[in-house]
């Protein structure tokens, strides 16, 4: 789950969202702002045969590229290396998860980023600890250890709760 979370995660930052409606026209090099094309250069020769989707995520990726600073554009540049060393069937399969996460109800979503942050914030060792017990888990052990980790993290919230709704006492 962990390791399916944060390609979530990652993918997240590659696929720019498809506005429900927008025209899926093809867009035009010479429609494309200087910098745009500055920035998609590589792509000149190109453009004409990419698909209109495609066109349109290179241009929106394109201007998320000019708004970053440069220790984002040196993030970003090392993530997209670590995804283009990845086999297709992998890079597939990340995809699919980021298609069902984007799915799932507002809450849900909510409670996985909520989950990546917890296990962001361990201690590298644990994190490791972590990652070695699930890759030896099967399914059923998989879901075990999630509903534990749901519950103590319910619990954990009933606690913060009753603190908070405790009536102030005057001594």
């Amino acid at each position: 789950m962990i390791k399916k979370l944060l390609s979530v995660m990652i993918l997240s930052l590659y696929l720019g969202p498809v506005w429900a409606g927008e025209a899926l026209e093809p867009v035009s090099w010479d429609a494309l702002s200087t910098d745009e094309q500055q920035v998609l250069s590589r792509f000149e020769f190109r453009w004409n045969d990419f698909a209109a989707l495609k066109q349109k995520r290179l241009q929106k990726g394109a201007q998320r590229w000019q708004t970053m600073t440069s220790e984002e554009q040196d993030r970003f540049k090392k993530r997209f290396q670590r995804w283009k060393k990845l086999s297709p069937d992998t890079r597939k399969k990340i995809k699919e998860r980021y298609i069902r996460y984007q799915k799932l109800p507002p809450e849900k979503q909510a409670a996985i980023r909520a989950r990546h942050e917890w296990f962001r914030k361990l201690e590298p060792e644990q994190r490791a600890r972590y990652r070695k017990k699930w890759q030896s888990m099967d399914r059923d052990e998989k879901r075990k250890f999630l509903k534990n980790l749901r519950d103590r993290e319910r619990q954990a919230n009933n606690r913060k709760n009753q603190r908070r709704q405790r009536p102030a006492t005057n001594h």
